[in-house]
């Protein structure tokens, strides 16, 4: 078939146009666009290697039956090729008039296909079933977002019993939904989702980070029989993260020969890609058809709006605005989610979007409002903005806000719009069924096919509010708004042409890790060769690491070993020379009764730092402050009060501490970090820091929120780091380490605090006189008696959603 010929055509190009800007069709129009969706299909029957055929083919029957109403090619289709949700929904809504005994045995046949509350594609129950019958070695499910992943994961756990099973997710956010997911599942399963919650009795289920995993193998008879990798593409990042997930699933295996490996990713293209080495083999579970279209619209800089066809890569002309801002408003739907690169562009531009939206006065928004003044502070400005319909979320605010906030805009009609960037893909499913972006410099063609795959998740399509199946098309908006768009909108487009996937390969610890093209650019003489070589020493350094641990159990664990576990060693540079100068910092200081009379925050600087601090590496330079008293003394303050006050406290304290240097040099040039810093502090230097005396009121408040996130985080992911060495040496007590990490050595409150119970929840719960009424069961489930059900069904919304993410009122 010469489809070029086709595509030439006058009737061909002035109907496709029509049916991509949405226009209506005749008649003949229609049946114009089914028969070449026939003669597609054909060609696709020949040689299945062309799915384009097949994508163009559904394309064209999906947008046409929808625009037609006349859902009967639809109905076809979706039967020939398996799509059975579509051919259930046609049969259950009564698309088709007169449908008779022929649909009725259909509808008989579809019921092989109901999987609890829905039915699922031939591809989806195919490969489901591959999954929980498998004995492979390692397993690569690939699937579409939204495409029976997690349902797949506690069919395999409920048809394993006998099993191990570590679930590894990227986030703290997924681990809540998916330990929720699973507690709800299996109530009588030994659960848990803390490296601290591990028995030796019976087997068990384990929702953890790569790095509470690491961590409950060191434990004495701790490995995993079947590891599921979620998120499985991020393995070929080059990070520190990437590198604790490869150091787990080959730490596994020499603990437990018979282990297993599931990896789950919707933006994998070759599963053997994950391998480590040529004795592994990946069978690969796929599930290739989409039952999603998308509606693709350019706002562009000439304030036209295009429609562009990803199928024959064209652009049509469909309206013009006066902006983009009316371009959004004018084009929104219930839930839209506008995506931007960065914090700052997304607190500027949501401060454009309240002067463009009125307050909508409804008490439900109004109660949310009141709770975020009560529990961060009057002037944060999403206690203005969820009274207009919207918020926003990023990765520098506090975690239980950004959550908290998601939770209201998924279970809120109420709220149109999300303002957020790439931490929607690393938290819950929301509702959302528009997406306009913004900004895309830096996002890739598979964060970008991710993002596209976050709009009318399936559970929203099959249902009785989108009977017409209208959300089976997505609709997908880039838009040029001068100020936040920094890269071409129609590079980005173009990559849509296809879906099929190029991994990017940067991990240097994976077999198909291209060394070679590194070392031929590190032999150039020039700056890129210079660089080239830099990263070289890296890569060869970390592997070096990664085959001294490996060699090692934990109880043979030398000081070199715990370094490398804690990531530590990758604070320095000449680490050979570091480690020596630590060891013989232990037999020093055992002895010294200045170290037996220093609190934390000066052991980390006598052991780490004094007389090493210049051999932190640049990404690390913030820990080698510590040589500093005033920054000693910075941390042991903030240390304080995120142990003992509530956030609202904590910010008041900040906004306090802000105020008193706001007209001082320090105020001049105030830290904040390179997600919000506006100046350097000399010339040259990078833009960390901003001018508090150039700031008002609502800023400052924002301001102290970044503060406290911002030393949060540097406190949990470096500081952390070197507290847990200190343990692991026995440098430092457990009373010690609890008191620094958790703000208390108390055994029962440090015991929820570990499950994830924010300090300022168990603290309440504690005040409240309900310990007695809480428990942890040997299983790892917190068990509550109906006293403390009656007790947290009294809590206002935002203390319910603290406590509901751990505890399940079953």
């Amino acid at each position: 078939m010469n489809f070029k010929l086709y595509m030439e055509r006058k009737i061909f190009k002035t109907t496709l146009e029509k049916l991509t800007k949405g226009d209506n069709l005749t008649v003949k129009e229609a049946e114009y666009l089914f028969s070449i969706s026939i003669l597609l299909i054909m060609e696709y029957e020949k040689d299945n290697k062309k799915k384009s055929f097949f994508d163009f083919a559904y394309y064209l029957v999906l947008l046409v039956s929808i625009s037609i109403k006349d859902y009967r090619a639809l109905y076809d289709f979706s039967l020939s090729f398996g799509l059975y949700p579509i051919t259930n929904h046609i049969y259950k809504f009564k698309l088709i008039d007169g449908m008779g005994v022929e649909s009725e045995l259909v509808s008989q046949y579809l019921e092989n296909f109901h999987e609890e509350d829905m039915v699922v594609t031939y591809e989806q129950k195919k490969t489901k079933s591959k999954i929980i019958d498998s004995q492979d070695e390692n397993l690569g499910f690939i699937a579409p977002t939204s495409f029976g992943k997690s349902s797949a994961v506690i069919d395999f756990i409920e048809s394993n019993p006998q099993l191990n099973i570590g679930v590894i997710v990227p986030t703290k956010s997924l681990l809540a939904q998916t330990f929720r997911k699973l507690n709800l599942k299996f109530p009588k399963r030994n659960l848990y989702f803390h490296d601290e919650m591990f028995a030796l009795e019976g087997n068990f289920i384990a929702v953890l980070t790569q790095e509470r995993a690491l961590r409950a193998l060191k434990k004495i008879g701790v490995s995993f029989d079947v590891l599921i990798i979620d998120e499985a593409h991020k393995i070929f990042e080059f990070n520190p993260r990437s590198v604790l997930l490869s150091r787990l699933i080959k730490k596994n295996k020499k603990m437990n020969e018979k282990a297993r490996n599931i990896y789950l990713s919707p933006l994998i293209n070759n599963s053997s890609n994950l391998m480590f080495d040529n004795e592994q083999f990946i069978t690969e579970a796929r599930v290739e058809k989409n039952v999603k279209e998308l509606n693709i619209s350019l706002f562009d800089s000439d304030l036209n709006c295009y429609r562009y066809n990803r199928h024959i890569k064209s652009y049509f002309f469909k309206f013009s605005y006066p902006s983009p801002l009316s371009y959004i408003l004018d084009n929104k739907n219930s839930k839209n989610f506008v995506f931007l690169r960065t914090p700052r562009k997304i607190e500027r531009f949501s401060k454009d979007l309240a002067h463009s939206l009125p307050k909508k006065n409804l008490v439900s928004l109004i109660e949310i409002s009141k709770i975020l003044a009560r529990y961060v502070h009057d002037d944060y400005p999403c206690v203005d903005y969820i009274q207009r319909g919207f918020l926003y979320i990023h990765g520098q605010m506090p975690d239980i806000i950004k959550e908290y906030l998601e939770y209201k805009f998924e279970s809120l009609p109420d709220i149109d719009f999300l303002i957020a960037n790439s931490v929607v893909l690393e938290g819950v499913n929301l509702p959302i069924d528009n997406l306009f972006m913004l900004d895309l410099r830096g996002v890739t063609q598979s964060d970008l096919i991710n993002l596209i795959g976050r709009v009318n998740r399936l559970n929203e399509v099959f249902s009785e509010k989108d009977i017409y199946l209208n959300k089976l098309i997505s609709d997908i908006h880039f838009v040029h708004c001068d100020g936040f768009t920094t890269s071409s909108m129609k590079t980005k487009i173009d990559q849509l042409k296809t879906t099929l996937l190029k991994d990017e390969i940067k991990n240097p610890l994976l077999l198909n890790y291209d060394k070679e093209s590194l070392e031929n650019d590190a032999s150039i003489n020039n700056d890129s060769g210079v660089k080239a070589t830099e990263k070289l020493n890296k890569i060869e350094q970390l592997i070096k690491n990664e085959d001294y641990i490996q060699q090692r159990s934990s109880a043979d664990y030398d000081l070199k070993a715990h370094a490398i576990e804690s990531g530590v060693i990758n604070y320095y540079h000449n680490q050979d020379y570091v480690i020596d100068n630590l060891e013989k910092k232990i037999s020093i200081i055992v002895n010294d009764i200045s170290w037996s009379e220093a609190d934390v925050i000066e052991k980390l600087y006598m052991f780490f730092i004094k007389d090493l601090d210049t051999f932190f590496t640049g990404r690390y330079l913030r820990v080698a402050r510590l040589k500093y008293k005033e920054a000693r003394d910075f941390y042991r303050g903030f240390l304080r009060n995120s142990h003992q006050l509530n956030l609202k406290e904590h910010v008041i304290e900040q906004l306090r501490y802000q105020y008193s240097i706001r007209d001082k040099a320090k105020g001049r040039a105030f830290f904040i970090g390179e997600s919000f810093g506006e100046i350097p502090r000399s010339e040259g230097g990078r833009d960390l820091y901003v001018d508090l005396s150039k700031k008002d009121n609502k800023d400052m408040v924002n301001i102290a929120l970044i503060k406290i996130k911002t030393e949060g985080d540097f406190i949990s992911y470096s500081i952390n780091s070197m507290v847990e060495m200190l343990l692991n040496l026995k440098l430092i007590t457990e009373s010690e380490y609890n008191i620094f990490v958790y703000g208390t050595d108390n055994l029962v409150s440090n015991s929820f605090s570990k499950l994830g119970l924010s300090s300022r929840v168990v603290k309440k719960i504690e005040l409240d006189g309900q310990l007695m009424n809480i428990k942890i069961n040997d299983s790892g489930h917190i068990i509550i008696n109906d006293e403390f059900k009656s007790y947290m069904s009294s809590q206002d919304d935002f203390t319910k959603f603290e406590m509901k993410k751990y505890i399940v009122d079953r």
